[in-house]
């Protein structure tokens, strides 16, 4: 099970669950293996703007780091083309933005704000 805590996200692949933990070793294998910087490369995925290669080494990078049984390389890149990316893309986005920035509690809402009271006009004198 994934610790938020820690910065894992948990994802499934080919109907097994896995653990991604962004470790330094998996970071730099990431940046290495896409040639990205984690910000840009977080950036495209929440634009929609990453491609196969990219979605398959954050996966296989935080899978490996989490320790474990993780698929090799080649095998997550076919489980990727069979799963579809539009499963994948969520879990690996907000893997990133955790390891950038942070990621604010899912449940925690900004408080509401208050509505001003108001007064009905008073009607001028002459009015009517």
């Amino acid at each position: 099970m994934a610790n938020r805590h820690r910065g894992e996200v948990e994802v499934t692949l080919g109907g097994a669950r896995y653990t991604l933990r962004p470790t330094f070793e998996a970071l730099c294998e990431i940046e290495d293996r896409t040639g990205l910087g984690l910000v840009e490369l977080a950036r495209r995925f929440w634009e929609g703007r990453f491609g196969a290669r990219q979605l398959a080494v954050v996966l296989w990078a935080g899978i490996r780091a989490a320790g474990g049984e993780a698929p090799d390389y080649e095998r997550i890149g076919r489980l990727v083309v069979e799963q579809g990316f539009q499963d994948l893309a969520g879990p690996v986005a907000r893997f990133l933005a955790g390891v950038i920035g942070g990621e604010e509690e899912e449940d925690a809402a900004p408080a509401p704000k208050k509505k001003a009271r108001t007064r009905p006009a008073s009607p001028s004198p002459g009015d009517g």
